[in-house]
Parts: structure tokens; C-alpha cells; sequence
């Protein structure tokens, strides 16, 4: 889709523990290495956290050897993790891009929020998550996420700027209240996670919105552990579309034969695992 244009509100969608903060550091890290001006503004973590995070992906750690150094890893696993973050940073700056974490302090909103950006000039502006801003709650929730959403389109437009948000919903949630927030988005990435998702780290996002592109669904590998989201190969979508095709057989097979116990067939008395 030849990127994503100055002046474009980006919504990023998904479930509880789908991935939304990954998939959010990882696109801040792809947009310094394409030579933009990053700012990332994680409403449920602190810098430290953040750096972790990009020591992990940097240096292919697991996060939990990172989250206890001391007891898991050597001086001399930890001094590679260290150069590792450090060139990765340095091939930043040699592209002429920058990311720089905001943490607001404290309760607020997006109007604050984002003017506070603005004195950095940041090209691309990402912001985790929308539901932790102050206003986006109350019992006309979906009002309030629709303005957030407005204005954000309405900021990244007069600051020709890239402004990217992510929303965390429930399964009802995503359903309910995504037509809102995306009303306002030039483009739009939501995905859920299903049981093959822990065992391949393979999700399908579908890409709602593309405006003034193409509009197609893609495949993303999410590494949680080293917490890096790739496009996914063509063998590892080959084999999580065939074992996607095999879990709904099963589905399928055992959605008919408990049709036929709740029908007083010959199967009314067994268990089933579904």
C-alpha cells in the first residue's frame, strides 16, 4: 500500500492479550527505520518497560530472561543484549529517524495529550491505548471513543502528521464500537486470536480501512516472547491455513454429534470436549 501518508489517522484493533502494544512498538520502530520522527506514548507502561522491550527484539532475547537478568542471563548474554539494542539504535540515526517515548504523567486527554506531542514535531504519533484516556469511559462510551477518534483524524490532518491508536475491546466490544472509531480512520487494522495463535504466533489482520489503497487481509507472525510482529512467510501461512482448515473440521464434526445427543440420538449420553 506504499505506506501509510502524512496527514493519516490509523486505528489498530484487537482482543485482550492479541497483541495491540507489540504490534504498536514494533510499527514505531519500522516508521525511525524508514527515517521518521517517532513519538510513542504507552498510557500502560513507563520508558523502562518500553526499552525492554526493544532490548528483546533487538537482541532476539526472551523477555523473561530480561525481566530477571541476574538470575537467568550472564554478564556476557547481557553485554550482547546491550550492543545488540545499541547498533539497532545507531542504524536509526544513520536513517535519519528518532523514537522517543512520552510519558503524559497522570490523567489525561487527547487534546492535551497531543499538543504536548506537537512541541517534539514528531512525523508519526502512536499512542497505546485509547481506552486509558481521560473522557473515553462513562456510560456513552461510544460517543466519547468517536470524538477521541474525530479529533485525532482532525490533528493529524492540520499537523501533517501520522497519528496511529490503539483500542483494546472485548470480543462484543470489537463489534460494538469499532464502526464508530473507524468512521474517522483513513486506514484500520483489527485482528483476534484464536486457539492456533499461542501454538504458530500466526494472526490474520483484516484491513478494514485503506483509504485512497488496497484493501486486503494479511498474515502477521507475533514472536510475543521476543516481542516482534513480521509479515509471515508463505510456508508458515501455507501450514496455519491448513491447520486452520483441520480445527474447523473438528468443529464442525463435533457440533453435529452433540446436535444429535440434544436430538435423543445414540450419542445422548456421552461427554464431549469442545
Amino acid at each position: 500500500n506504499s505506506g501509510i501518508p502524512r496527514g493519516a489517522f490509523m486505528l489498530v484493533e484487537t482482543v485482550t492479550g492479541g497483541g495491540k502494544s507489540l504490534m504498536i512498538s514494533q510499527l514505531a520502530e519500522n516508521f525511525s527505520m524508514c527515517g521518521a520522527h517517532v513519538g510513542i506514548t504507552p498510557l500502560e507502561m513507563n520508558t523502562e518497560e518500553m526499552v525492554m522491550r526493544d532490548i528483546a527484539r533487538a537482541a532476539n532475547v526472551d523477555m523473561t530472561e530480561l525481566l530477571a537478568p541476574k538470575r537467568k542471563m550472564s554478564m556476557k548474554a547481557r553485554k550482547r543484549a546491550y550492543l545488540a539494542y545499541k547498533k539497532r539504535t545507531l542504524d536509526i540515526d544513520k536513517r535519519g529517524g528518532s523514537v522517543k517515548v512520552i510519558e503524559p504523567g497522570g490523567d489525561v486527554d487527547i487534546q492535551t495529550l497531543l499538543n504536548e506531542c506537537k512541541a517534539f514535531g514528531f512525523n508519526v504519533i502512536l499512542i497505546d491505548y485509547v481506552g486509558l484516556l481521560k473522557g473515553a469511559e462513562g456510560d456513552r462510551q461510544w460517543q466519547e471513543l468517536g470524538n477521541i477518534t474525530r479529533y485525532c483524524k482532525i490533528w493529524a490532518g492540520l499537523n501533517n502528521a501520522v497519528v496511529i491508536v490503539a483500542a483494546q475491546m472485548t470480543a462484543d466490544g470489537l463489534l460494538r464500537y469499532s464502526r464508530t472509531m473507524e468512521e474517522h480512520a483513513a486506514y484500520a487494522w483489527k485482528w483476534k486470536i484464536n486457539p492456533l495463535t499461542e501454538e504458530t504466533g500466526i494472526v490474520e489482520i483484516e484491513q478494514s480501512k485503506a483509504r485512497q489503497a488496497k484493501q486486503f487481509n494479511f498474515y502477521v507472525k507475533m514472536d510475543y516472547a521476543h516481542m516482534l510482529a513480521r509479515d509471515a512467510t508463505r510456508e508458515e501461512i501455507a501450514n496455519f491455513e491448513d491447520m486452520m482448515e483441520e480445527l474447523q473440521k473438528k468443529t464442525r464434526k463435533s457440533n453435529t454429534k452433540k446436535r444429535k445427543g440434544d436430538n435423543g440420538g445414540p450419542d445422548d449420553d456421552e461427554d464431549y470436549d469442545y
